[in-house]
């Protein structure tokens, strides 16, 4: 990983993440190192020169003078790694059975999203959105890199989410034909037919969609009059009933 590290007044690039500090032979005077993260990083800790254990607060070094009477070189290293982001999965749904755990994505490195262990009965999913009524942006177990589709991820472990996009099946539901009494303000039911639509959809008819199936005999002397709303159920049981008023005729008796 790389990073720098600001020393003085200087930038020293750092490849593999390792800082080496170098201090006057003649005086044993150490400048203060400061260990800056490169683009995608983060600063892990200063370790000693082997890269193995862990510097802490505490930890003071002392430069030794050799033979010569100069001081020995010292050095420690600077460790990084990369930003991880956290993708969490919504299963968009109440009704939803399933469990996803969040997935964690590296900075800039790309990984198949994981396969959706979400159901619902009576839909399919059918892929992934960035917001809970937006439309499908990527299909399942489609390979990203999460830093580049959201952009605006900064901090490390930042959380995004993705939504479960969901279509009904087909399935089929029952109309029931309301027609208006003659002689009173009730209704009752004329015929019944089977239509199809999708799960979760809700269905309003009008006198096109709503008319009279020809089984009724004398469709002629009704018209259309409302129509309720249902919702579709995966399990075939919503009924939905649309109501017709008599036709009315006014007879004028005329003396000869």
């Amino acid at each position: 990983l790389n990073g720098t590290a600001a020393k003085g007044n200087d930038t020293i690039t750092v490849q593999e993440g390792t800082v080496y500090e170098q201090l006057k032979p003649e005086t044993g005077k150490v400048q203060g190192a400061t260990a800056v993260p490169g683009k995608g990083s983060v600063f892990v800790g200063w370790y000693d020169a082997q890269g193995k254990h862990p510097l802490t607060d505490k930890t003071t070094y002392t430069p030794e003078k050799g033979s010569s009477g100069r001081y020995q070189d010292g050095s420690y290293v600077a460790r990084f790694r990369l930003k991880q982001y956290v993708l969490h999965y919504d299963a968009n749904a109440t009704d939803a059975a399933g469990t996803m755990e969040d997935q964690t994505f590296p900075h800039g490195q790309a990984h198949p999203l994981e396969k959706c262990a979400f159901s619902r009965e009576g839909y399919r999913f059918v892929g992934w959105a960035t917001e809970s009524a937006a439309a499908v942006k990527y299909e399942d177990q489609t390979s990203i890199k999460l830093d580049k589709e959201f952009p605006n991820l900064k901090d490390d472990n930042e959380v995004v989410t993705l939504y479960a996009v969901w279509e009904g099946d087909n399935v089929k539901y029952m109309v029931v034909y309301w027609g208006e009494n003659a002689d009173d303000t009730n209704y009752s039911a004329l015929a019944t037919a089977t239509l199809t639509g999708k799960v979760g959809s809700t269905v309003t008819l009008n006198a096109t969609t709503g008319a009279l199936p020809n089984s009724v005999s004398d469709r002629q002397h009704f018209k259309f009059s409302s129509s309720d709303s249902a919702t579709i159920r995966a399990d075939g049981s919503s009924v939905l009933n649309v109501y017709f008023s008599r036709n009315s005729y006014t007879l004028t008796f005329r003396k000869y």
